[in-house]
């Protein structure tokens, strides 16, 4: 029995347990245009509406309006599932971890990848807690659960912060933008643009073979300056 043959956008979709629907939804695009693209069958498509799924989904335009090449469905195939761009495979694993759990009540989750000093900061924790200008991971972790909210977080993308020239694999600062969807109980959606900064506390070029990334400084922010997600 041979391979079923799939796009890239679909393997993509099936790699985050998502549906056509659900990245219309959240890009805002009709969902008979993804699904089309889906399928491989699209003819005329918007380049605006090309150019969102191609944010997100960090494939390329050529993959994503392929319709007589289809690929191998493959979910290690990093033709198919590009790296998140930490630029090391554990470091990729590490925020997609954080991509599926933050927010959820499985968010002791990501605790494997945070190291006993760790501390984390954000405009609201500082507002709400004045004596208190950080949290440990715990209290970070009861705060984001405070709420009946259901949350989906996707990754944008990930920046290394050299400092004073320094490589790429010497760096132990990493800035992620993420799209946070919440829809609220009474099914009111919000979506907002979030960026974090991560310091670890091991660069790539120094963890062993198999051992995870660990945070001790995680700084997160809502770029209110920023124009916002259309709901």
């Amino acid at each position: 029995m041979s391979t079923p043959q799939i796009t890239p956008l679909q393997a993509w979709l099936d790699r985050k347990n998502m549906t056509a629907n659900s990245l219309s939804n959240l890009l805002n695009i009709p969902r008979e245009t993804i699904q089309s693209l889906a399928r491989g069958e699209a003819d005329r498509i918007s380049l605006n509406y090309l150019a969102s799924i191609a944010d997100a989904t960090k494939l390329s335009l050529e993959a994503i309006i392929e319709t007589d090449k289809q690929v191998d469905c493959k979910i290690d195939d990093e033709e198919i599932l590009p790296e998140l761009h930490g630029g090391h495979p554990a470091i990729d694993q590490m925020l997609r971890c954080i991509e599926e759990h933050l927010h959820q009540h499985t968010e002791s989750e990501i605790g494997k990848y945070t190291s006993p000093d760790f501390t984390c900061s954000g405009e609201t924790y500082q507002r709400a807690l004045l004596t208190q200008r950080s949290m440990n991971f715990q209290q970070m972790s009861d705060s984001n659960q405070n709420n009946d909210d259901s949350v989906t977080n996707t990754f944008l993308r990930a920046t290394w912060m050299t400092l004073d020239g320094e490589l790429i694999e010497d760096c132990k600062v990493i800035f992620c933008h993420w799209l946070t969807t919440s829809v609220d109980p009474h099914g009111t959606v919000t979506k907002n643009y979030t960026t974090t900064f991560f310091r670890l506390t091991k660069s790539t070029s120094e963890l062993a073979e198999k051992e995870l990334p660990q945070i001790d400084r995680w700084w997160w922010r809502i770029p209110t300056e920023f124009p916002q997600p259309q709901i």
